[in-house]
């Protein structure tokens, strides 16, 4: 691996998440990408136990992995929001993942690809708990903003709303799992 992609996975702890920023969260305390990937990393893992508790079948390590990885690539392409992600996806679908594959590359970490691959396209159980691990952990920063007077109530609700979709895609025992966690962390608040 070059030394250049370690110098520049070392820049995701300093760079702030745009979408707090856009909600008025000065940079000085806006959350970092490094930041989200560690909570998202440690509530995959307790989700993921959460499920396997519940008969589903799930690798709480894997999911952990996938979720700690899943923004990787930003320390190549930035933290593009949400609004020219959905916009931009639907002129050229595929896009993103495309730019991910080829930032992970450019990190010198090709062997990485597979794992922000399979986050993008959560076809595995892994996948599918760190992506709503990753959208709660967006939820609970968006709380403790509100709670400090910043105005990021609308991402909180559009994280939590996101999650549910997402498990109930998964369906089954496996939604339900995840959704019992999902309001498990929720209540434990």
């Amino acid at each position: 691996m070059p030394i250049g992609g370690l110098d520049r996975i070392r820049a995701l702890k300093s760079l702030a998440r745009t979408g707090w920023l856009q909600s008025g969260v000065p940079p000085g305390e806006a959350e970092t990408v490094a930041d989200h990937s560690f909570e998202s990393a440690i509530l995959s893992l307790l989700m993921a136990l959460e499920c396997r508790k519940r008969g589903v079948e799930v690798d709480p390590l894997k999911a952990a992995v996938l979720a700690l990885l899943h923004d990787l690539p930003e320390a190549v392409t930035g933290d593009v929001p949400r609004w020219s992600k959905e916009r931009l996806s639907r002129e050229r679908p595929g896009i993103f993942e495309e730019l991910d594959r080829e930032a992970v590359r450019e990190l010198g970490m090709g062997e990485l690809e597979r794992f922000v691959d399979e986050f993008s396209r959560m076809e595995s159980p892994e996948a599918v708990v760190a992506r709503v691990a990753e959208l709660a952990s967006t939820w609970l920063q968006a709380t403790a903003y509100e709670e400090r007077g910043y105005r990021t109530e609308g991402i909180g609700k559009w994280a939590v709303e996101e999650a549910k979709r997402v498990a109930g895609l998964a369906g089954g025992e496996f939604g339900r799992a995840l959704i019992e966690a999902l309001a498990t962390l929720r209540r434990n608040l």
